[in-house]
């Protein structure tokens, strides 16, 4: 094997290790939410793209990249839904307000 391919190789296992780290401190998180009472990030009725993005604006200030981590995908898997092949360009605005941690009440008003 060339190098040109191993390294290939590397990246592509080093890739698949990252995901899957980071996949599963991002269930843990979301789990811990869960329990104390936080959802609703893929209803648009209790929360908006443009919600989520802001939230995970402000997470990114705090330094936690797990809570930035599941912002992040909330708002691209929501993103996806709403606008399809647009993805990057933002839900509509419904005033909801960043979260102090994680996606919470305050976004999808549930305690």
């Amino acid at each position: 094997m060339d190098r040109e391919t191993l390294r290939r190789k590397m990246d592509e296992a080093m890739d698949e290790v990252l995901v899957q780290a980071a996949a599963s401190m991002m269930r843990h998180k979301l789990a811990k939410a869960r329990d104390k009472g936080r959802g609703g990030w893929w209803n648009p009725k209790e929360c908006t793209a443009r919600g989520l993005r802001e939230a995970m604006e402000a997470h990114t200030e705090k330094g936690d990249p797990v809570d930035v981590m599941n912002l992040a995908a909330m708002v691209a898997v929501r993103e996806m839904l709403e606008t399809p092949n647009a993805i990057g360009q933002g839900g509509a605005a419904c005033g909801a307000s960043p979260a102090p941690t994680g996606y919470t009440a305050a976004t999808t008003g549930r305690k």
